[in-house]
């Protein structure tokens, strides 16, 4: 801004940019440098200083010009800094966020002056609550005040990026990746702060004891956190959160830990091996010195495992300085009961660095001690291995009798070590090319003896632990060669069901293997030898019912089936076999009536091994299809819809005596939440072939006693999830006070924490919707449409309404639903939906509605009926797209209506609502408004419209001054820069006009 600052005193310049928060924010965006002093002298930067309401959104101008003054008068912009305390009360985090950015882009010189401020302020903990804790700024501090040799200012910022979290803080803040992390950035090791800390003065010692004690310290914290917990614990006196069991002290390199709180703790124990070497482990270093920093920085970690392992690294980096404390630890070994918690990777591989420090009394007395104590056992030949050379011939022959073995190769591995990775894929003998060769009948005599489990464990090595051999891979070579050859597999079902021989992994198998080819295939067999192997299944549980206990498979077996597995397979093989498809199924039920009758009632009395609401916070649909009886109901309704088409069409009663009394059976046994959903599910699918039949049964599937309230909700909510309603079931007066009933539910009346497939409110109101738009007797003044919009369930209203929108308005293929007199019903119910109701929530459901693509509203009608509507949301709706697409449209075709429309959205609801907010995509928008302000009568209030719009929204709406300036230009296109430059004459008119003269210009044409 070429403006000086000498030129204007303090109140004309806050009279000019507080005209609005688009002056401000034009101002601070053309003010260079020259202004930078005059501003902070005149208190125009002071907003740094004030406390706001914690508003992130909001980001205050004058922030974004000290950003842009950091690069080019860094001094300067520091000294503000500094002189501004940020508050936390409440904390402004735009100030928080806007420093950071300065501070990593100051030099070293200046940022040196800042990192105090940082670490005094706990910056870190306070931006973690919105979580921008911005670990690249940090990053690049480091990188800069290490570059510039700044190492005191190194470790000052270290201490602020290390702030351990509190207890309390853990444990009920927010938890988004890691709950368990001690620190607040999640990764941490990008902020570089442990590179840094391993790269401080190599020269100055100093330095490096101080990033050493506040590694220390920091460690400490860390594991203070948890305290003492672990009442496992018996040897050391705190317990480990991150135990570190994949990692060797003696190996830990830096850069190895993964993102995760683990890797956090050991990429800083990392840190503290680097950083005690280079002090402990120098040459030269007086052993007085050396002694010193170990009593101060290592010694005094807490008594954990892995300080313990810690500690054993550090005393081996100078054995000759610490030999009482090397013996003291090899002798610890002795005194705990559980001496493998003393003895890992880091324990021997101290005690071959410091063995030779001990005295020749206490070598021998430790290598005899050792024989006695843990003879016959690994962790004798471990210890003695390490110390190999200091055994004589005497010693050697002791262990080898006491059974430990000597081995000088051995080397220390942690207790996790190296991982493969990948997915363990099962395989079975043989290739699958040389299975396809087999015929069926050796397939069949091999899985019963040498494919079956036990065998195949004889065979399994741990040479391959991603490819096991075992039951799964040969059944996986089963199920492959199915789908070549299922007519001979059909042909030699007998085949694969054999009690005493064969496995019930390989029936189970054989079953699924019929059930996955038919997705790919429909052969036209003869499926007697199938239907006759589930029989005889059957016929063998009746005789002598199959056992029940879970099969508990060796390490390499990934999945054995057990009887339950088989009697699952066979339900949903019935399913697939009774599924109807091009008006077909695969099986004829005529012919096989008894046999599958049977079978289905068999089913549904096999016992499930787990009980039907066993998991209470999954939905009852998905509960009752993934149980054996759940599955056996589904291929039992099948089985009646097939069996309904022998009955003759005229015949008012389609459903066998026998199926009946088997439903009434299974109705008057159930007690489950998830098979009561099913009978209500299904419940059409039986009363269109019997509606006399199953009015009787109403009053027990949905029941009116209190003790059984949870079973009726169950079935209701079934009923409810059906999307087809049937004219005739519908207005059947029992069904009706079904309805009427349900109305009376609240989510109160479901068990707590219930899942549901479908909600019950969106499922009632769909169910009145559809009757509503289909049928003429279901009218505004019907008593069960009355009693629904009467009662007090605004989510109830809410869904009917966007569920009508969504379905017959503005859905793709909604003119297939539309009716001829669907859109006069629909008419008719916006119109008496104005009048009768209030409710704005109610109202904000209405944006599916706003379409003209289905030319199922007139253009002026339509437009009548969103003003009205936006005026009872003040300018809200909770979907704006059919609004946005249809917009120009209504405004050719109601200008009047529409500048309201646009005044009530754009103005009220953006604007001017709780939550601001711009459309995402202007055109539309542009183009009505266009018309609205060539039209001659809109063109005085569009105008004001947009004026309003650009004086109140700010930068969301400046782009509609370009619908005045076209309008009044001479020419049809205005570049952008002509109209910024334009807004620059604009303020620089300002600064020279007298005062006043300001407040009647709006805009420059």
């Amino acid at each position: 801004m070429s403006t000086s600052p000498k030129t204007l005193t303090k109140e004309r310049l806050q009279e000019l940019i507080h005209v609005n928060l688009g002056a401000r924010r034009y101002f601070y965006t053309k003010a260079d440098e020259g202004w930078l002093d005059w501003l902070w002298q005149h208190g125009f930067l002071d907003v740094i200083k004030e406390k706001t309401e914690g508003d992130y959104e909001y980001t205050p101008p004058e922030l974004t010009y000290l950003v842009r003054m950091a690069e080019k008068r860094p001094a300067k912009v520091v000294d503000i800094m500094l002189d501004a305390s940020l508050s936390t009360d409440p904390l402004n985090p735009q100030n928080v966020h806007h420093f950071l950015q300065i501070s990593e882009s100051l030099p070293a010189d200046q940022l040196a002056r800042v990192v105090d401020k940082i670490r005094r302020e706990h910056w870190v903990p306070l931006m973690a609550a919105y979580d921008i804790l911005a670990d690249s700024a940090y990053k690049k501090m480091f990188q800069t005040l290490a570059a510039a040799e700044e190492y005191k200012s190194v470790i000052v910022l270290a201490k602020a990026v290390l702030a351990v979290r509190p207890r309390e803080e853990i444990e009920h803040g927010p938890h988004d990746r890691f709950p368990d992390n001690p620190f607040y950035f999640d990764e941490l090791s990008h902020t570089a702060v442990f590179d840094c800390l391993a790269q401080v003065d190599q020269v100055d010692t100093a330095y490096v004891q101080q990033a050493l004690a506040l590694t220390t310290k920091t460690m400490a914290a860390v594991i203070a956190l948890w305290g003492t917990e672990g009442e496992g614990e018996t040897v050391f006196e705190v317990f480990d959160r991150f135990p570190l069991l994949e990692v060797d002290f003696f190996a830990l390199e830096l850069g190895q830990g993964r993102v995760s709180p683990n890797g956090h703790v050991q990429e800083l124990a990392a840190v503290i091996k680097v950083l005690a070497a280079r002090l402990i482990g120098q040459s030269g270093a007086e052993a007085e010195d050396i002694r010193k920093i170990y009593q101060e920085q290592i010694a005094t970690l807490p008594d954990s495992r892995v300080m313990w392992r810690l500690r054993l690294f550090v005393l081996s980096l100078c054995p000759q300085v610490f030999q009482d404390e090397l013996k003291e630890a090899f002798l610890r070994l002795f005194e705990v009961e559980h001496a493998f918690e003393i003895v890992q990777a880091e324990y021997l591989h101290a005690l071959r660095a410091g063995f030779s420090v001990l005295a020749d009394v206490d070598k021998e007395a430790f290598v005899k001690r050792t024989i006695e104590t843990f003879s016959q056992q690994p962790l004798g030949s471990q210890i003695l291995s390490m110390i190999l050379p200091y055994l004589n011939e005497a010693l050697k022959e002791q262990a080898e009798e006491a059974g430990i073995q000597l081995d000088p190769t051995y080397e220390p591995q942690p207790v996790i070590g190296e991982v493969e990775g990948g997915w363990v894929v099962a395989r079975g003998p043989l290739t699958q090319e040389e299975f396809a060769q087999l015929p069926i009948a050796d397939i069949a005599k091999n899985l019963c003896n040498a494919w079956s489990p036990a065998q195949l464990r004889v065979q399994n090595t741990s040479d391959d632990l991603l490819h096991p051999l075992n039951a799964e891979g040969v059944g996986n070579l089963l199920k492959a060669d199915m789908r070549a050859r299922l007519q001979e597999y059909i042909k030699n079902a007998d085949c694969f069901f054999d009690r005493e021989r064969l496995d019930p992994h390989y029936t189970y198998a054989y079953l699924r293997g019929v059930q996955e080819a038919l997705q790919h295939q429909k052969p036209a067999v003869d499926w007697d030898n199938v239907i006759a192997l589930c029989s005889a299944i059957k016929e063998a549980g009746e005789t002598d019912p199959f056992a029940r206990e879970t099969r508990e498979p060796d390490w390499f077996d990934t999945w054995l089936a057990n009887w339950d597995a088989v009697h699952s397979a066979m339900s949903d093989l019935l399913q697939a076999l009774l599924t109807e498809k091009d008006g077909q199924v695969l099986v004829d039920v005529g012919t096989h009536w008894d046999q599958l009758f049977h079978l289905l009632g068999y089913l549904l009395a096999y016992p499930d091994s787990s009980p039907f609401d066993q998991s209470p916070h999954m939905d009852l649909f998905t509960r009752a299809i993934n149980t054996r009886r759940g599955r056996a109901f589904q291929a039992f309704v099948l089985f009646v819809q097939q069996d309904s088409k022998r009955f003759k069409a005229e015949e008012r009663v389609h459903i066998d005596a026998a199926v009946k009394a088997l439903y009434e059976d299974i109705l008057r046994r159930e007690n489950t939440r998830a098979f009561m959903f099913l009978f209500g599910y299904h419940l059409p699918k039986f009363y269109i072939h019997d509606r006399d039949w199953v009015r009787q049964l109403l009053p027990q599937i949905f029941p009116q006693e209190l003790a059984q309230k949870d079973l009726y909700t169950a079935a209701w909510e079934g009923y409810l999830t059906n999307t087809r309603i049937y004219r005739e079931m519908f207005f059947d007066h029992d069904i009706q006070q079904l309805y009427q009933r349900g109305l009376a539910l609240t989510d109160a009346d479901y068990p707590p924490q219930q899942e549901h497939f479908r909600e019950p409110d969106e499922g009632i109101a769909e169910h009145l919707a559809l009757a509503f738009m289909y049928d003429q007797e279901f009218r505004l003044d019907h008593p069960l449409f009355e009693a629904f919009w009467q009662a007090n369930t605004p989510k109830r209203h809410a869904h009917f309404v966007g569920f009508l929108g969504r379905a017959f308005v503005s859905a793709t293929d909604a003119h297939r639903r539309i009716e001829p007199q669907s859109k006069e019903r629909l008419q008719e119910f916006w119109d008496w939906l104005l009048a009768q109701q209030e409710n704005p929530t109610l109202f904000r459901e209405f944006g599916p509605w706003i379409d003209l693509e289905q030319d199922i509203f007139a253009p002026d009608w339509l437009a009548e009926r969103v003003r009205k509507t936006l005026e009872k949301t003040n300018g809200v709706l909770d979907w704006e797209h059919g609004l946005r697409k249809s917009i120009a449209r209504l405004a050719q075709a109601a200008p009047q209506d529409t500048l309201e429309i646009a005044r009530l959205y754009l103005f009220e609801g953006a604007v001017r609502g709780s939550k601001r907010w711009r459309p995402l995509h202007w055109d539309e928008w542009d183009e009505a408004l266009k018309i609205l302000y060539v039209t001659t009568k809109t063109r005085s209030g569009t105008s004001s419209l947009i004026h309003r719009l650009i004086r109140e929204g700010e930068r969301s709406f400046g782009h509609l001054r370009k619908i005045v300036d076209d309008f009044h230009s001479p020419s049809s296109v205005r570049a952008e820069d002509t109209r910024q430059r334009n807004f620059d004459v604009l303020l620089a008119a300002l600064i020279q006009r007298p005062r006043g003269e300001h407040r009647n210009v709006e805009y420059v044409h």
